[in-house]
């Protein structure tokens, strides 16, 4: 099973409904391919990680970077897991807009302009410390 997060940067800010319209068409996609994944919104800011076969998920990130509503698509972290660690959705979903505490603990340290070196740590990554912080949150 292959993991991979990547960070983007909306090309502006998204409305909940342009969100909710997103996340519809992302989650089909999903189980069809048989991805699972989480994404994460603030500020025009992205971070998704997606897990499935390593050709998909390739695959999947190619198309995404190409997205015209992303800019600056990055990936931070790519490795080999043995299991899913986002099983639950074919795309869990947290927006944290307005959510301060979080927003303010987490989120924002992620992209700072250390961001992309941080998240290769040794020990899986800021990336993935913050997706799993919010794995259980997520719609």
């Amino acid at each position: 099973m292959h993991q991979m997060i990547y960070i983007s940067k909306s090309v502006k800010p998204m409305l909940n409904a342009e969100l909710e319209d997103l996340l519809v068409v992302c989650r089909a996609n999903n189980m069809q391919q048989k991805i699972t994944g989480m994404l994460l919104y603030a500020d025009q800011q992205f971070i998704q990680v997606l897990e499935g076969e390593q050709n998909v998920v390739e695959a999947l990130y190619e198309k995404i970077a190409k997205d015209e509503r992303h800019s600056n698509a990055e990936i931070v972290l790519q490795r080999t897991i043995e299991s899913r660690e986002f099983s639950k959705w074919a795309m869990g979903f947290r927006s944290i807009e307005g959510d301060e505490d979080n927003y303010k603990q987490f989120y924002e340290s992620f992209f700072n302009n250390d961001f992309a070196e941080k998240s290769l740590s040794e020990s899986g990554g800021l990336a993935h410390e913050l997706l799993i912080s919010f794995r259980d949150k997520a719609a």
